[in-house]
């Protein structure tokens, strides 16, 4: 009885269990089963159901993934087991059939079914927030986390897009590094000054390789600004026409205190130079061999005509060393029939036949006072580029026997350009023994390959540049596109080791196509240029690499040397040749120089003193704007500048938005019938060869004058519109003032700055005083009338004519509105000088004969 009594009290307890556990189920279930299962099969969407083991390489994060894993499974079975749990539990407790246990279930659980849809929300989402994540986060965490790993330091392989910009010009003044313990190169990319011990510089010969317009220019005008201002001879051989150069040559003379000698070769510049006077009696002969092609060549055949013709020559030269005296000494000689056609193109360029009269250039004379010397030849001209070799071959042979005679002290130096079009034998064997007599060269061309490429037939390239190189120990060469340079350059920096990666895994993610960087990562090493030809492509102009010996190959970079004063050298030439500047000395490609236009427009008001406009383009006008337009004012013949010590010339002074004086000696041609106050448009052309007479301004008229050939700037005018003068009745009448034109006619007494009326409490202005055809005097005043003056003599016959008010902008902002224009004047010369000037010669030539009768 007892028995069956704690049986029920057992079964009462179990059922109440039961009920307990049923309600926490449920409880549990309808609060926390939903949000639980979505939890956990989201971390397993995230996570993966495989691996569920380690292995012996698995990582920490891989064995606790495996471990979490293992977890949420074990987690999601009872999950999953809720219903089935509850059934169970429902069909125990209340003695029902299973059916009716499931439908229980159901009738509870039904609240939980709308909630059920959560989860493939869930579930979808997690596969496309986990898909996005491999796709697109995971290889940026990647690529992120790779560049912060510590990794072994590796290089890189040249790319030609990593150095597009890399490298940079720079502007610097040259003459801040200069230093007397070695010749300044250039900066390198930290901006610290690199040199070249002198004690180095003097032993080896130079070369200087680029393209035309990268800057081997600038380099040589470097080197040459140093060379002159140490005191060393330098000779810059010049078979182009370097625009900047010669400027930088004679300033740099003009501060040193140098001797300056300027030298063209051909009939278009100055100076005469005969090239087979000086040196001895061997040596001019080598040059003659040299000039005339009479090297022996070892074919049998030409070589006994060639010794024909150097006999020839032997037995004639002790006599004359002069073209023309050879021309002559053998013109009846039929075994130099060759030579003397030769010697019939030489003739023909007056400078390199100088009459006995003219002074001429010496070399031995320029070498003893060690003299900078400026050689301007011609690559147009055959007959004048032989006589640029023979050039550098006397200076050469005199440099050697000064030396020898302990008559030459100072190393020289002689720069020669684009030396392909220059190069002989001579040279190539004066590359290797110069340097015993104190000369070394600096030899600029444009490729590796133009020395493969002489004119001289006789002479092989290939020794040719074998020679040069090999005797050129310190190389500056310029980038550009030229492949073959550039792997001439990359080969001689030499190699250099380079710890490269040669392989570093990724791992790919099939399922969503993204890719990762693995862990494995394997190093080598490989040879590589110092210099790759990449960097030698991408160097900007001004920008080179420098080898030189005992050093590794650098890149450095130069910059100009400004000329201060481009108006210097003109001058100096015009002063010491008695020519236009003009004509010598040919304009930049570029630009106009200063010369040929001068600008005095002004801003000032009418009574305040004119004062020179200095162009704000020091290198002069532009190309495009070689043409000019304004009204003419005033033209004719005067001193270049007017400037007394200048030569005479031909000037065109008009007004347009400016007032600018044109010089040039062919526009007396073209203004013969040009009216003043006329509208033109004057254009200047290219040089042309001209034939001018010469006679010495003591000499008799009746003395037949010396012709010469020069170059000078052809000149075109246009009339765009007639002077009133000439319009006759097309004229336009005044709307508002009728009355007549105001115009003064008589002598120029004086003309000057004082103060406005010679009152001193005025301003500064400019006067004109004239005597009048009824003997009156009038004083003019106005800030044009120094302009309108120009080139007019004191006792001159002029119409002095005020033409109108200009706009001006005024110096003072207050200034009233009557001084912001002032008067524009016209000078019509009515009887010149030119009688005085003729009396003024005339007795200055019976002034001379008298003293030669003394």
């Amino acid at each position: 009885m007892e028995f069956f009594i704690m049986f029920d009290r057992l079964e009462s307890q179990f059922m109440t269990f039961m009920d307990s556990v049923l309600n926490m189920l449920y409880t549990l279930s309808y609060v926390y089963w939903i949000p639980a299962l979505c939890t956990v099969l989201a971390l397993l969407v995230f996570i993966g159901v495989a691996p569920l083991h380690t292995h012996a390489k698995s990582t920490s994060f891989e064995a606790i993934c495996v471990l979490v894993r293992k977890v949420l499974i074990g987690c999601l079975i009872p999950l999953v087991s809720v219903p089935l749990l509850f059934t169970l539990l429902s069909f125990v407790r209340y003695e029902i059939s299973f059916g009716n246990a499931f439908d229980y279930m159901l009738e509870n659980f039904n609240p939980l079914w709308i909630d059920m849809l959560a989860l493939p929300i869930v579930l979808i989402t997690c596969m496309l927030v986990k898909v996005s994540y491999r796709r697109y986060a995971r290889p940026q965490l990647s690529y992120w986390w790779k560049s912060k790993r510590k990794q072994q330091d590796t290089d890189q392989l040249s790319d030609i897009r990593d150095l597009q910009d890399h490298f940079k010009m720079k502007t610097f003044l040259p003459e801040k590094y200069y230093s007397d313990n070695g010749l300044f190169i250039g900066l390198d990319e930290n901006n610290n000054p690199d040199y070249i011990p002198f004690d180095t510089w003097y032993e080896v010969n130079a070369q200087i390789i680029g393209p035309s317009r990268y800057g081997k220019g600038i380099l040589l005008g470097c080197l040459i600004d140093q060379m002159i201002k140490r005191g060393d001879g330098v000779v810059y051989v010049d078979p182009k026409t370097d625009h900047f150069l010669p400027h930088i040559m004679y300033q740099a003379c003009q501060q040193a205190g140098r001797k300056f000698y300027y030298l063209a070769l051909h009939d278009y510049g100055p100076g005469y130079w005969a090239p087979f006077a000086g040196g001895n009696v061997r040596q001019a002969l080598a040059r003659l061999e040299l000039a005339f092609g009479l090297q022996y060549t070892g074919n049998p055949g030409t070589d006994f005509y060639k010794s024909q013709e150097r006999a020839a020559l032997e037995s004639v030269f002790g006599q004359t060393r002069s073209i023309k005296g050879l021309r002559k000494q053998l013109e009846s000689n039929e075994s130099t029939l060759r030579i003397n056609a030769e010697l019939k193109r030489w003739s023909e360029v007056k400078t390199l036949c100088p009459d006995s009269q003219q002074s001429q250039f010496t070399i031995e004379k320029a070498l003893e006072e060690n003299a900078v010397v400026y050689v301007h030849g011609s690559l147009d001209d055959p007959i004048v580029t032989m006589a640029t070799k023979l050039f550098i071959m006397e200076y050469v042979q005199t440099a050697s026997s000064l030396y020898q005679q302990k008559k030459r002290h100072n190393h020289l130096t002689m720069f020669i350009d684009e030396v392909s079009f220059l190069a002989s034998q001579t040279l190539a064997k004066s590359l290797a023994t110069s340097i015993g007599f104190k000369v070394n060269f600096v030899l600029a061309y444009q490729s590796s390959s133009d020395l493969l490429n002489v004119d001289d037939k006789t002479v092989d390239p290939g020794y040719l540049l074998q020679s040069i190189n090999v005797n050129s120990q310190v190389k500056m060469m310029y980038g550009g596109f030229d492949s073959e340079t550039a792997k001439m350059i990359s080969e001689m920096s030499g190699t250099i080791s380079k710890t490269l990666v040669r392989t570093e895994s990724t791992e790919v993610d099939t399922a969503t196509g993204s890719e990762t960087w693995g862990d494995s990562r394997s190093l080598t090493q490989q040879e590589s240029p110092l210099i790759h030809t990449n960097d030698v492509l991408t160097l900007p102009k001004r920008v080179f690499v420098l080898f030189r010996p005992h050093s590794m190959a650098t890149i450095r970079y130069s910059s100009f040397v400004p000329v201060k004063d481009d108006e210097a050298l003109p001058s100096y030439i015009a002063d010491r040749f008695k020519v236009m500047p003009c004509d010598v000395v040919e304009p930049a490609e570029e630009s106009l120089p200063d010369e040929l236009v001068s600008d005095t427009e002004d801003a000032h008001t009418e009574h305040t003193p004119v004062q020179p406009k200095k162009s704000q383009n020091s290198k002069g006008w532009q190309k495009e704007k070689n043409t000019f337009e304004g009204v003419v004012l005033n033209h004719g013949q005067a001193p270049y500048q007017h400037k007394p010590q200048n030569s005479t010339s031909y000037f065109v002074k008009l007004e347009g938005q400016s007032i600018k004086t044109v010089w040039g000696t062919d526009l007396r041609r073209i203004m013969q019938d040009v009216q003043i106050g006329s509208t033109i448009r004057l254009v200047k052309h290219g040089q042309q060869p001209v034939v001018v007479s010469e006679r010495d301004e003591l000499e008799d008229e009746a003395t037949a004058p010396r012709t010469t050939t020069i170059h000078r700037t052809a000149w075109s005018v246009e009339v765009l519109a007639l002077a009133p003068a000439e319009k006759g009745s097309e004229q336009i009448k005044p709307k508002v003032n009728t009355s007549p034109a105001k115009k003064w006619l008589g002598e120029l007494l004086s003309h000057g700055e004082d103060h406005y009326n010679f009152d001193q409490s005025k301003n500064l202005s400019y006067y004109v005083k004239i005597k009048l055809v009824d003997g009156t005097s009038k004083t003019l005043w106005g800030v044009d009338l120094p302009a309108a003056l120009v080139g007019i003599e004191v006792g001159t016959l002029i119409e002095l004519q005020f033409l109108r008010n200009r706009p001006v902008k005024p110096t003072d902002p207050n200034a009233s509105d009557s001084l912001k224009s002032h008067n524009v004047w016209l000078v019509r010369q009515i009887e010149s000088t030119t009688a005085t000037n003729k009396s003024r010669r005339s007795k200055q030539k019976n002034k001379s004969k008298q003293r030669s009768m003394m």
